[in-house]
């Protein structure tokens, strides 16, 4: 009974041993766990822990088994790539007087962010909105009539190839298309002033049809705007519209401008009498001014005179007239009545009529005197000649005792007088 401990311990180390001899030779150690875990979670014992054991090790596999096996594992793995559906594009609103214009790209993509002007039978713009995402943009509450749709791409990459015309119905609904690409014309030029200086950072725009873009000069007094399409362009600088140029672009050309802002001058006319016989205005008097040298009725500027008056006579005695934004140079000055008769005395220093010489930036005066008139009669009679007559009057009667002496009388003694 002594022994009976030891025998126990080698019993139980006997039957270790057996079962350790019973482990397959081929079997993956990493596999034999998991494999007996899941045998024994699922309750079929060791039979089922030695099938998935021998399952989850292709190696052990022989024959046509083994080739089956490897070649499954060589095969690549298919997947499947999931493309979602394109999104409809929604249906715009059909709300009555309203016009929806989309803007398409010659891909017939809709063109986003594109500026699009509803103008009038008139060419005024109507109303101007930018395209959404799909490329439309909704006018509404638009009256009925003829209107003009042009898009351009404030940010220079499409301009307008064209334009359409949409007839506006009271309570109908109205649909226009544009097509918008970029153009293959470009205008540069240089901006100076009077005196041949560049101008530097002077913002200079270009229209045609709607479409405006605006560009600045360079430290030389440059620009360059490219992306335009063929058609007529109007350049002109800002604060000078004025002296803005034309240039006709065929497609794939630049055109070349070259804009001289020379600073507008001035001229106040004031015309008054003489001291002796100031003038009495009523009314109709007219300050003419055209360039020198040119006659043509197109250059002549015309003002009407306005009346003041010093309160002390029943019509005006002053008449002025101003001329604004004039170019620098050679002018005519001429003022004349309501009958067409000109008013500046011929005996004035300038002449008649006036000569100016206008120098860029100036603003001058012009004071001038008229002939002295006699309105009240509506008879004009000029200082000079009334002079004259005042001179010939006053030397007649001076000479009138030389030309004409009186009679000589015989006087007789007092002694012979009866």
């Amino acid at each position: 009974m002594k022994l009976a401990p030891t025998l126990l311990v080698l019993a139980a180390f006997g039957v270790l041993l057996w079962v350790s001899t019973k482990k397959p030779a081929n079997a993956d150690p990493g596999a034999s766990a998991p494999a007996a875990q899941h045998g024994t979670a699922s309750g079929h014992g060791d039979h089922a822990s030695s099938a998935d054991a021998g399952h989850a090790a292709p190696p052990a596999a022989t024959g046509h088994d083994a080739a089956a096996g490897h070649d499954a594992a060589a095969a690549p793995t298919e997947l499947v790539k999931v493309i979602p559906a394109t999104p409809l594009i929604p249906a715009p609103p059909r709300n009555p007087d309203s016009v929806v214009v989309t803007v398409r790209d010659p891909a017939n993509q809709g063109q986003p962010q594109i500026e699009v002007m509803l103008l009038d039978a008139s060419g005024a713009t109507v109303a101007k909105k930018r395209s959404d995402a799909n490329g439309r943009a909704a006018f509404d509450k638009v009256a009925a009539g003829r209107y003009r749709v042009v898009a351009y791409d404030p940010d220079y990459l499409y301009t307008a190839r064209g334009e359409a015309t949409v007839d506006a119905k009271s309570g109908a609904y109205q649909e226009a298309e544009l097509r918008v690409e970029r153009g293959r014309c470009g205008i540069r030029g240089i901006v100076m002033d009077g005196g041949q200086r560049p101008l530097v950072d002077r913002k200079v725009t270009l229209n045609a049809g709607g479409a405006d873009f605006a560009v600045n000069t360079d430290p030389k007094g440059r620009f360059l705007v490219n992306g335009l399409v063929a058609g007529t362009w109007t350049v002109a600088a800002d604060g000078f519209a004025d002296q803005k140029q034309t240039v006709r672009l065929a497609d794939g050309t630049v055109g070349e401008v070259a804009l001289t802002l020379a600073s507008t001058c001035s001229v106040e006319v004031e015309l008054t009498g003489s001291h002796l016989h100031p003038a009495h205005f009523v009314g109709g008097e007219t300050a003419f001014l055209r360039p020198a040298g040119d006659s043509s009725a197109g250059a002549e500027l015309a003002r009407a005179m306005a009346l003041f008056t010093d309160g002390g006579h029943e019509h005006a005695n002053v008449a002025r007239a101003r001329f604004d934004g004039l170019k620098p140079g050679s002018y005519q000055l001429d003022v004349v009545d309501s009958k067409g008769a000109s008013l500046i005395n011929q005996s004035t220093k300038f002449g008649r009529p006036v000569p100016l010489d206008l120098v860029e930036g100036t603003s001058r005066t012009v004071p001038l005197k008229t002939v002295a008139a006699a309105r009240s009669s509506g008879v004009e009679v000029p200082t000079l000649a009334i002079l004259i007559m005042c001179a010939v009057i006053g030397g007649m009667i001076l000479l009138t005792p030389v030309l004409f002496p009186p009679p000589l009388v015989a006087k007789r003694p007092l002694g012979m007088q009866r």
